[in-house]
């Protein structure tokens, strides 16, 4: 579980804040429960938006070829 929070600094050298780490920090060292839940909701809402079009436009594509 550790890996996780580990890769992205390395990858970015510490220069760049990815969301994974913003919400892993609310609830580690700002002991902010609810930001980093509302946090975590807000992106899986966002994911599940881009999803839902992806299916609408995949939808369509097989219906009518591309």
């Amino acid at each position: 579980m550790t890996g996780e929070y580990v890769i992205p600094y390395i990858l970015s050298g510490g220069n760049y804040e990815f969301v994974g780490n913003l919400i892993g920090d609310q609830f580690n060292s700002a002991q902010n429960q609810p930001f980093g839940s509302a946090l975590a909701i807000g992106l899986m809402a966002a994911l599940s938006v881009f999803v839902i079009v992806y299916i609408l436009f995949a939808t369509k594509e097989e219906q009518y070829g591309a």
